[in-house]
């Protein structure tokens, strides 16, 4: 659980935001990958986190599971032109990031996700971000101390001065926590106990 009345806000000089299920909804990469379907959910899970990492390239990706049945690089590329299509920010968004800028807030995002996404998320919160931050360009994944570091560097904040806002429990929340910022968890779902449903909240936690 993550309780905003736990938060320093007087601290906080800056934001960090996750992009899949706290700023917007999309599809999940796994979702095209059906030639992997011969996999079992370790290996899955595996396959996601090395691409997650950048350690995967297209070519290889398609060499997994079940190749013979793979698409081409071409039309592989065409799956996740039309994957990004749907991404979209959730409605609560702008209002509350535009209230954020007004108040002088820095934002960055910082993404478990592969390369591809990066510039269609960075598309999205343009208005708003000094920063788009994507696992796949970092080399390495949320909850690791040096995903948040690297947003930290790229805010010219200290950890201590931050707040990541975001769904994961433990990649957002715990793994913020840990490298020394605050941190709210959202539940886009609104399943009580956990975080916030919306942004909106934070235009009351912070000054």
């Amino acid at each position: 659980m993550s309780d905003p009345q736990n938060i320093d806000a007087g601290r906080i000089r800056g934001l960090v935001f996750d992009a899949y299920g706290t700023l917007m909804r999309g599809q999940p990469q796994g979702r095209i990958l059906y030639w992997h379907r011969s996999l079992d959910r370790q290996q899955k899970r595996t396959v996601r986190k090395a691409r997650m990492r950048g350690e995967l390239s297209d070519a290889q990706l398609l060499q997994i599971g079940e190749a013979d049945t793979a698409p081409t690089p071409e039309q592989f590329r065409a799956m996740e032109h039309e994957r990004l299509q749907t991404n979209r920010l959730y409605d609560d968004v702008a209002p509350v990031l535009d209230e954020l800028l007004r108040r002088g807030y820095p934002m960055a995002i910082l993404s478990n996700a592969p390369a591809v996404d990066g510039p269609v998320i960075a598309g999205l919160v343009a208005p708003w971000t000094t920063a788009v931050l994507v696992s796949a360009a970092l080399g390495v994944t949320k909850p690791d101390p040096a995903a948040f570091r690297a947003a930290g560097e790229a805010l010219g904040l200290p950890p201590q001065s931050l707040l990541m806002v975001g769904d994961g429990a433990r990649s957002d929340v715990r793994g913020a926590r840990n490298a020394g910022l605050q941190a709210v968890q959202i539940d886009r779902r609104g399943e009580p106990p956990r975080g916030l449903t919306t942004l909106r909240p934070l235009l009351d936690l912070l000054p």
